[in-house]
């Protein structure tokens, strides 16, 4: 029996449905975030028109509305982009920690890719070198993480019965 091997090598392009969750608060660093994002699907042939955007308030909603959004089964999957700033308390680990198992939580229920270009950093100076060119930009890198994602899951579906 030969094995498939499923890697970027064969990485799929497809019309994708993509949209893209984008917290307001440090809405600075959010913009970059999504310029990053958007470069890389437009790279890799995701059409405007299959691209949604969607604003929030800030990075505590990420979670719900990316359950609403994949609930609808409309999209082949949901980019997340914001930004945690280290505070004086704990509040910013909460935080993460809550987001994070929340979108995994709906990846997995939904069976949809999440893109996780949330920052979670120390200072402004941090995020505004992680929301930098494409090559240091995260919105960029989650982008492509979801378009590998989704293209590993297609070819997933084509692998012959192993019997």
């Amino acid at each position: 029996m030969k094995n498939k091997i499923i890697d970027n090598n064969t990485f799929e392009k497809r019309p994708w449905k993509i949209v893209i969750i984008v917290s307001r608060f440090n809405e600075i660093i959010s913009k970059r975030l999504l310029e990053g994002a958007l470069a890389i699907l437009k790279k890799y042939n995701v059409k405007e028109e299959d691209i949604g955007i969607i604003w929030i308030a800030g990075a505590w909603e990420i979670s719900l509305i990316a359950q609403e959004v994949a609930a609808t089964k409309k999209w082949d999957a949901v980019l997340t982009l914001g930004t945690i700033i280290q505070g004086e308390t704990l509040h910013h680990e909460y935080l993460a920690q809550a987001i994070s198992n929340g979108l995994m939580q709906v990846s997995l229920n939904e069976k949809i890719p999440i893109g996780f270009g949330i920052l979670t950093v120390k200072n402004l100076e941090q995020a505004l070198a992680r929301a930098g060119d494409i090559s240091q930009n995260k919105g960029a890198e989650a982008a492509f993480h979801v378009l590998e994602t989704l293209s590993v899951l297609t070819q997933i579906s084509r692998l012959p019965d192993p019997s």
